[in-house]
């Protein structure tokens, strides 16, 4: 049964993202992880640094990959989720209901390109409240080539280097804010997720007894398992207002349940791949088992989540795990 919400304000199709934009220093090595280590299908892009299109080896949602502007290039920038995008109903009603809540936005129409026809959309700042930039776009807009069937790729698609992990379902994403209240308001109120839970947790900058880190957990529209957790420092000390003064708020990290975090872990060290820490972090009450890889390799942050033999289901977190996840961060500042 589908969680109850007021997405039909803004009328968002689907119980998960339809895709979202990334820019990276190089779109090829971004590529290549994404494909060679997480088995990500290649729907459209060649072996240059020009933009190409993934899908998560779920199928569930499309990742486009966007070279820095030169600007952003020369200024030896990183990179990251630069926008998340959902299909609505009616796009022209969306237009409207924005309008009504003084919300501010862009209407923009995409030149064609090699993947995907011309179609309009709305870009919502993250200046107006989410915390980062949101983009809605007709659910009948041709928007993309379809997926290629699960296992398969396009012709041009770089071969998969490591072992397959099973990578699987979008799980949640995260994002780093100022102001919680007020991202929570926007996704319940203008977008119609459904508000779960609040987690409050000390991951070690404030006095025992006390909390560093603030959680809002939202159910996606129309979803009872994918979610979203709206995180903000209580401290200045914090690493989450740390990482908000070198980023300003932004998307921190996608999460995919894979079946055994543990040979995850062991299959990408092996390889060479950057994790954020050098174990798994292991709720021992619950069994819930996560990682981080690093966003050196793709631009952002990938969470690999394990809940198969764990009492978490799906939009649960623990405070162990919430603290323990973010030991690593320090080296990213």
């Amino acid at each position: 049964m589908a969680a109850e919400s007021n997405s039909a304000v803004i009328g968002i199709c689907d119980d998960c993202v339809h895709h979202v934009v990334v820019t990276a220093p190089s779109v090829a090595a971004a590529r290549a992880h994404l494909c060679g280590a997480l088995h990500f299908a290649l729907a459209h892009g060649g072996a240059d640094d020009a933009s190409a299109l993934l899908w998560a080896p779920a199928r569930d949602f499309a990742l486009e990959l966007r070279p820095l502007s030169p600007q952003a290039a020369a200024a030896a920038e990183e990179g990251g989720i630069a926008e998340v995008a959902w299909r609505v109903a009616d796009l022209e009603c969306a237009r409207a209901a924005l309008r009504a809540r003084g919300v501010h936005f862009e209407y923009r129409v995409r030149t064609p390109g090699p993947y995907f026809g011309a179609y309009p959309s709305l870009l919502i700042p993250g200046s107006e409240g989410a915390g980062y930039n949101i983009a809605l776009f007709a659910s009948d807009a041709a928007a993309f080539v379809p997926p290629p069937p699960a296992g398969q790729q396009q012709a041009q698609a770089a071969p998969a280097v490591l072992p397959d992990l099973g990578v699987g379902a979008f799980d949640h994403y995260t994002i780093i804010v100022a102001d919680a209240a007020r991202s929570l308001r926007f996704h319940t109120e203008a977008l119609g997720f459904t508000f779960s839970k609040t987690i409050e947790v000390n991951t070690g900058s404030a006095p025992e007894g006390k909390y560093d880190m603030l959680n809002h957990v939202c159910f996606l529209p129309h979803s009872v398992t994918r979610v979203l957790v709206i995180t903000q420092g209580y401290t200045p000390d914090s690493i989450f207002c740390k990482l908000l003064t070198k980023y300003g708020e932004f998307v921190h990290h996608v999460a995919h349940q894979v079946p055994d975090v543990d040979a995850a872990f062991a299959t990408l060290r092996a390889n060479g791949i950057e994790l954020t820490n050098g174990h798994v972090s292991n709720d021992y009450v619950t069994g819930l088992r996560q990682l981080f890889i690093s966003r050196k390799h793709a631009s952002y942050f990938i969470e690999l989540i394990a809940r198969v033999n764990s009492t978490s289901k799906e939009g649960d977190f623990t405070q162990h795990n919430m603290a323990d996840l973010v030991s690593g961060m320090d080296n990213y500042l």
